[in-house]
């Protein structure tokens, strides 16, 4: 064979094997039930997990911020304080509403002497220096010191309007024991509240009557 015929066949065998090699590998299923239940179960699986990823919900997250933390502060943790106390809160003693001022002893004088058990009247002379009336729901009551026989509480029996006086008269007894003797008294509002502080000092003699 000479050399170009030679050639010719080699680049034919060469053609052949090359174009054998790029052929498409055989798609044909293997026969048999199991092959077949095999391509089936692989048929479904490819199908779930289409529909799964078709269907996944998508999840939009949103940057959050961080709570407020509640502090306690002087409105939660004190009562409300009523802006006006007129009428609704009681009077406190030296207050514009209720207070007084001492005029005179009207009768007993301080250091007046006294006998023994002697009764007698003791009066004084105050002024309604306050912003309020002492009505007939004011009182005077004994406050410290000795009693001499004096009740506990006397009501007023007027109504003293501010600026006006009054007498404030009490009936009371000297002790028996002599010696110095000297009971103080105040005023009481409608509310319970004292105020105004006044007083009658005897000396009881030594000798009696």
């Amino acid at each position: 064979m000479s050399n170009p015929s030679r050639l010719i066949t080699i680049v034919l065998l060469l053609t052949l094997f090359l174009s054998a090699c790029n052929l498409p590998a055989s798609t044909e299923e293997p026969e048999g039930p199991g092959a077949i239940l095999t391509a089936a179960a692989q048929t479904v699986e490819a199908n779930l997990t289409q529909l799964a990823i078709q269907n996944t919900p998508t999840v939009s997250i949103q940057p959050t911020s961080t709570p407020a933390v509640a502090t306690a502060t002087s409105a939660v943790l004190s009562p409300a304080v009523p802006s006006s106390t007129s009428g609704a809160l009681p009077a406190t003693a030296g207050s514009d509403c209720d207070d007084a001022d001492f005029v005179a002893d009207v009768t007993i004088p301080d250091g007046t002497v006294m006998d023994a058990g002697e009764s007698f009247t003791k009066t004084w002379r105050l002024k309604n220096a306050g912003t309020c009336s002492w009505t007939t729901s004011y009182s005077v009551i004994f406050s410290d010191g000795d009693s001499m026989g004096g009740p506990a509480t006397q009501a007023f029996t007027t109504t003293v309007n501010p600026g006006q006086t009054v007498d404030i008269s009490i009936d009371l007894k000297a002790p028996s024991t002599p010696g110095n003797y000297t009971g103080y008294w105040q005023l009481r509002n409608a509310a319970g509240v004292t105020f105004a502080t006044f007083y009658v000092e005897i000396k009881v003699s030594e000798n009696g009557a």
